[in-house]
């Protein structure tokens, strides 16, 4: 067995350790993981992602520059466990929740609607989104998603496979 961060350190004396910790897109990764070699080979890990910068997230993640202005502050949870077989035995979830952002350019339709709702005009069109989402073997099920903007809210659910297909009902 292989141990990493805080489980190392409570399996060798009983007491918790710092977790991993690494600066990834302008924020703070912090992980645990353990791989269990022998005839079921099986990992698990969990990580927290803090304080990320939403715009470097998408140019990295991606490899190209948004096509819109985006930037934010990105948190995410993860907690992720299956064998060495393959990725069709992973089985997880977790959240991702973003504030203090700035998100897709509002057509001027959702404008107009903005200043009558609100008196004031605004381009951004969502300046916060939570997502809930489990893993089920080669499929990313978002359970919850709500884009909230001062014009517009959009609630509803999805799943991504592998294959990078996605399938939303907002």
């Amino acid at each position: 067995r292989l141990l990493f961060g805080a489980w190392a350190e409570s399996a060798l004396s009983g007491r918790a350790s710092p977790r991993m910790k690494a600066q990834v897109f302008g924020g703070t990764l912090e992980g645990d993981a353990q791989v269990m070699f022998g005839p079921s080979e099986r990992f698990d890990l969990q990580v927290t992602l803090s304080n990320a910068d939403l715009a470097r997230v998408v140019r990295e993640t991606t490899r190209q520059a948004p096509t819109s202005k985006i930037n934010g502050l990105a948190n995410a949870v993860l907690q992720l466990n299956g064998s060495l077989e393959g990725t069709h035995t992973w089985r997880g979830g977790g959240a991702i929740r973003v504030r203090d952002a700035d998100i897709y350019e509002l057509p001027f339709v959702v404008l107009l609607l903005q200043q009558l709702r609100t008196g004031e005009v605004g381009r951004t069109g969502f300046d916060s989104s939570e997502m809930d989402f489990r893993i089920n073997g080669e499929h990313a099920y978002f359970d919850r998603i709500e884009l909230r903007g001062d014009a517009l809210t959009l609630r509803g659910a999805g799943d991504v496979g592998l294959d990078r297909k996605l399938n939303l009902k907002l």
